[in-house]
């Protein structure tokens, strides 16, 4: 526990105030239907990544579900990593940021929400690692509109199932046969040495990371059906704990990815992910 630091993980911003959280009423609706955004935020040297786009995306979700906030708790929000709560807290590891759609019927429209931060220690990225890729057709959507909320159940599963296979990560297929990303990241496949990521629409998440890597140019959004994952070159997960890492999909007895040529083009996008995140 770093010096000063409570001992409780958790906290809410309630009345412009940040405070130990104690727990979310079960009246809440991001407890009882999963009504909630959120966003996860990677701590390196006690620096947030990316920590007002992080927020920008929580926004235009929230905003687009008509997610309401106090100004004065939204202000503590934005400047979150200099409260003396959050100094050295975690020093590396990740924060996770909720918004909840408080209290209300399951018809009603969202209310005034709740914010809730969480702190988890931890190392973060995993530079120089690989990740053991598997396919998954899904029979049903497990995505809407691309955001992130607490309704991961269907995703959960496929990747439980994935890894009692010996899977990192399972590639989600949409019943459409285009790919969508896998369960807890976005997705990059280079095709005749392009890189290429589903877009929105097509259910991927607009996080930062894959944010970061389509400004510096280093690939593009474009349909990718499910039939051309044995074509691709390479493959790309990534989130804002892993950061950028290779993907291998293991399929039919093929190993398709994961080339030790790879491993300088990643070392490179890691340095230069650093630098961006952390400024280190």
């Amino acid at each position: 526990m770093v010096s000063g630091v409570p001992a409780c993980s958790s906290f809410r911003v309630e009345g412009g105030e940040l405070k130990p959280a104690g727990g979310v009423p079960v009246s809440d609706r991001g407890f009882r239907y999963g009504q909630h955004f959120f966003e996860t935020i990677a701590v390196k040297g006690g620096r947030w990544g990316f920590y007002q786009e992080h927020l920008q995306i929580l926004q235009r979700s929230g905003g687009a579900a008509g997610f309401v906030v106090r100004e004065e708790d939204w202000a503590v929000v934005e400047k979150a990593p200099e409260h003396p709560l959050f100094r050295g807290n975690p020093q590396e590891g990740v924060v996770r940021l909720f918004w909840t759609a408080g209290d209300g019927g399951p018809a009603d429209p969202p209310g005034i929400g709740r914010i809730y931060f969480t702190v988890e220690h931890g190392e973060v990225g995993s530079v120089g690692g690989k990740l053991k890729l598997g396919v998954k057709e899904c029979l049903r959507e497990v995505w809407w509109n691309g955001w992130k909320t607490g309704n991961y159940w269907a995703r959960l599963e496929i990747l439980r199932a994935g890894r009692k296979e010996g899977m990192d990560e399972m590639i989600l297929v949409s019943p459409r046969g285009e790919v969508v990303s896998v369960c807890l990241a976005n997705v990059f496949v280079r095709v005749n040495g392009e890189w290429l990521t589903p877009p929105i629409d097509d259910g991927a998440r607009p996080g930062v990371v894959r944010g970061f890597l389509l400004r510096e140019g280093i690939g593009r959004e474009a349909k990718v059906a499910a039939r051309d994952l044995e074509q691709v070159e390479a493959i790309l997960v990534c989130n804002s704990r892993l950061g950028p890492v290779r993907g291998v999909l293991l399929k039919d007895g093929k190993q398709i990815g994961g080339e030790e040529s790879e491993a300088e083009f990643f070392e490179e996008l890691w340095q230069k992910f650093c630098q961006a995140a952390w400024g280190v």
